[in-house]
This record gives C-alpha cells, structure tokens and sequence, in this order.
C-alpha cells in the first residue's frame, strides 16, 4: 500500500481549537458542575459548542496523526483516510481507472479552494485534500507509475 503521513499541526489552529472548546466547555458545563446545579437552558445552548468541539478535536487529531493510504491488490483499490483504524474506506475497481489527476473545487470560504487527487473511470473518487502540496504531488504520481506498470 501507498502511505503517507500528514505533517505536523500548524500552532494557530492547533491553539485556537484548544482554547475555543475547552473555554466553551468550562464556562457552559463546568460552572454547572462546579455549582452542582443544572440549568437545561444553559446545557440545550451548549450543545452547538460540543459540537464544535468534537468537530476542531476531529481536524486537530487528522491534522497530527492523520493518514492517507491507497492500496492495490489485485485489481481491488482501497482508499483509507483516517487516524489509526477509524477513518473513511471506499473501494474501487482498479481496472476501471482510467484517469488519475489533481483536482481542484471551491472551499466553504470565500477565495478558498482545495485540491485534491481523483481516480476516474465507471465512478469518481476523489481523497486527499487533507495532504500538504507535496505530499499530494508525490501520492499523485505514484499512482500515475503504478498504473502505467500494473495494466
């Protein structure tokens, strides 16, 4: 299988998410439990918080220990992106692969954009938006060779 690793965490963000979920956490839920009180309006209004949270720990933990794997046996591809064991799998049919590029769409912001690698055939799989340019690069062109050498 083809690995690659993210790189480290960039401090801001690693920093903001620490500060933005563990201050919404302590002053929505903690001085509920430090006053051995419970207030259902203050814990329903928390609930956008926790979410966040799990959201920022989530991009925190892919950003750090995150992983990109492409696998081939045979002629059944594995896509895996994930931490450890728990992540996102889609399978394809190698054969059916007739196209690998870089593409790129439109971020959720405006003036973003992200690229990405995509296997083109029957269906599209598109994955690793979440590599630096050049691990995405170096990803890229080894599935190029492997699929020049493995027809």
């Amino acid at each position: 299988p083809l690995r690659r690793s993210n790189g480290p965490l960039t401090g801001r963000r690693g920093v903001n998410g620490y500060v933005w979920s563990g201050g919404s956490m302590a002053g929505i839920y903690g001085t509920q439990i430090a006053a051995g009180e419970f207030n259902p309006f203050f814990s329903l209004f928390g609930i956008p918080f926790v979410l966040g949270s799990v959201f920022l720990w989530t991009v925190t933990l892919m950003a750090v220990c995150g992983k990109v794997v492409v696998g081939v046996i045979d002629d059944q591809g594995t896509v895996f992106v994930g931490v450890g064991s728990i992540g996102w799998r889609r399978r394809f049919d190698w054969r059916e692969v007739n196209c690998i590029r870089e593409e790129s769409h439109t971020a959720g912001y405006p003036g973003g954009y992200m690229r990405g690698i995509l296997l083109e055939g029957k269906s599209r799989l598109k994955f690793g938006t979440n590599l630096n340019e050049q691990r995405r690069y170096f990803m890229l062109n080894a599935l190029k060779y492997l699929k020049t050498t493995r027809r």
